[in-house]
């Protein structure tokens, strides 16, 4: 949960409302009642950092962090996921930003869609 639990963190912190942030126990029972399937898969990115190139060199570059079977929940696809959201909470939302265009997933700087291949889990 900690690639999730580090962006809420973020977000919480950004927005001066947010006085009293929820618990990562709290976080893992918001996703369930939002109806996201807990899971563990075989291995899953869970953050950002330096990591070794290889096990006997002491150089290190920044990369993906993996770990094997984390706490995760399945989401599904982006349109999925915001679809589960609506029907969990009762609350429409036309996912657009304030030109009126649809808000997508990350896009790469080439344009093209910046979520690895069968990253369809939110790590926790």
């Amino acid at each position: 949960m900690e690639l999730l639990y580090a962006s809420y963190e973020a977000f919480a912190g950004s927005r001066a409302l947010e006085r009293r942030p929820l618990s990562r126990q709290l976080l893992g029972n918001l996703m369930k009642e939002l109806g996201y399937a807990p899971v563990r898969p075989n291995s899953a990115v869970t953050g950002e950092g330096w990591v070794s190139l290889s096990a006997s060199s002491t150089r290190r570059r920044a990369g993906l962090i993996r770990k094997p079977r984390p706490h995760s929940y399945a989401l599904g696809d982006l349109a999925a996921a915001r679809a589960q959201f609506c029907q969990a909470t009762g609350l429409p939302n036309d996912w657009t930003d304030d030109e009126g265009k649809e808000v997508a997933g990350e896009e790469a700087p080439d344009g093209t869609d910046a979520t690895p291949p069968g990253d369809h889990l939110a790590d926790v």
